[in-house]
């Protein structure tokens, strides 16, 4: 019995697949531990690298760990989270160089370990330097990798059925006979887009990239914020803060801009959900904003309405002499650490959607992949 052609046979894992959405799964929680050590300056926590006072990372005592000082344990925490992240991309590698994966899958594989190592040299150089640079550059590393992780599952489950599609679709039977079953939804699959569907989509790709372009931006002007050189004057601070939130509103005018032009493409249908979760997301990462702003710094007293206080006998000043700032406190540190995990999940979404796009724009095939093959050998019927 003869087999079908290689590039019908490709097809990545289920493994492949399972160890990509575990990886996304691992990172999140990584990012949420390492917004924990910023926000409360446990990055020198533990002074040595790769090993933890001079132990192997993976043989410190435990009890120490869980019962020694906080930052110690978030920050030792941190580092085994990351050794997992790296395991499970050595996993990633290994079972997309087995079996009948396909070349892409090889290559982005790879690319992930690549992305880790780097990570984790960055969080080295971050300790044994004490430079908060490294630290600025470490900050948007992570959140870029959880977006490149979460794009990649996507693909994969997205091959794995386009893969099982033309399974389903063609038998191979002795003598290298070839019986196509093509069912009216696979032909209507296989159909090149018209000019108009390619329109439209482009269309949609001059939204998609500036919004893809401006949270990437975001994602490094925040750092900035959180990463204040300590030679920095007010200004810095200033300047970055006001840049931070212009772009913030950028963000959600180009976000809410996308979902209301989607209401009249004819190929929204594709795109809908993931933009509706992205304007979601931005209304959430705004509020987590202007919390953030009120726990670090306190309530802004242009925001106070002056009349409302006046009626009560109050002065605005007296209202927000009030409020008090517990620095790193609980409420604090996780408002912080929420809206630094929340901006990770933008950038996720928008980078699974500008990919999307981008694919839909320049594929030859309504499946959004690849070219699809379908082996035609002599004797083939449909």
């Amino acid at each position: 019995m003869k087999s079908a052609p290689a590039e019908f046979d490709a097809k990545p894992s289920l493994l492949a697949y399972a160890l990509c959405v575990l990886l996304a799964s691992v990172t999140f929680p990584l990012i949420w531990v390492g917004g924990l050590v910023t926000t409360y300056d446990a990055g020198m926590a533990v002074p040595d690298w790769p090993g933890t006072y001079g132990y192997n990372m993976f043989l410190y005592p435990w009890q120490t760990w869980f019962y020694g000082p906080w930052d110690l344990f978030i920050e030792h925490g941190h580092r085994l989270l990351g050794a997992l992240a790296g395991m499970i991309a050595i996993g990633l590698v290994a079972a997309s160089l087995v079996g009948h994966s396909p070349q892409w899958l090889r290559v982005a594989s790879i690319a992930a370990l690549v992305l880790v190592i780097m990570q984790g040299a960055l969080g080295g150089a971050r300790v044994l330097l004490d430079e908060r640079v490294v630290a600025t550059v470490h900050g948007c590393v992570g959140p870029g990798f959880f977006a490149y992780v979460c794009t990649l599952a996507f693909w994969i489950r997205q091959s794995r059925i386009e893969a099982a599609t033309r399974e389903s679709a063609v038998h191979v039977k002795s003598r290298g006979t070839v019986v196509m079953n093509l069912t009216p939804e696979l032909v209507a699959a296989m159909k090149s887009p018209s000019a108009t569907d390619r329109s439209e989509v482009k269309k949609l790709l001059t939204i998609v990239l500036p919004l893809a372009v401006a949270v990437a931006l975001q994602m490094i002007v925040g750092a900035m914020v959180r990463h204040v050189p300590v030679t920095a004057t007010a200004g810095y601070f200033k300047s970055a803060v006001l840049i931070h939130v212009v772009l913030g509103l950028v963000i959600a005018i180009q976000s809410l801009a996308i979902v209301w032009k989607l209401r009249s493409l004819a190929v929204a249908r594709a795109f809908r959900g993931i933009a509706t979760l992205i304007a979601a997301v931005v209304i959430v990462q705004i509020s987590l904003g202007v919390a953030t702003y009120v726990v670090k710094y306190a309530f802004p007293t242009i925001l106070v309405d002056e009349a409302a206080f006046s009626s009560l006998g109050l002065s605005t000043e007296r209202a927000v002499a009030g409020f008090t700032v517990i620095e790193k406190g609980f409420v604090q540190a996780m408002i912080t650490t929420a809206h630094v995990a929340n901006g990770s999940l933008l950038l996720a979404g928008v980078t699974l959607l500008a990919s999307r796009v981008l694919v839909q724009s320049f594929s030859g095939s309504h499946l959004m992949s690849t070219k699809t093959h379908l082996p035609l050998h002599q004797g083939a019927s449909a």
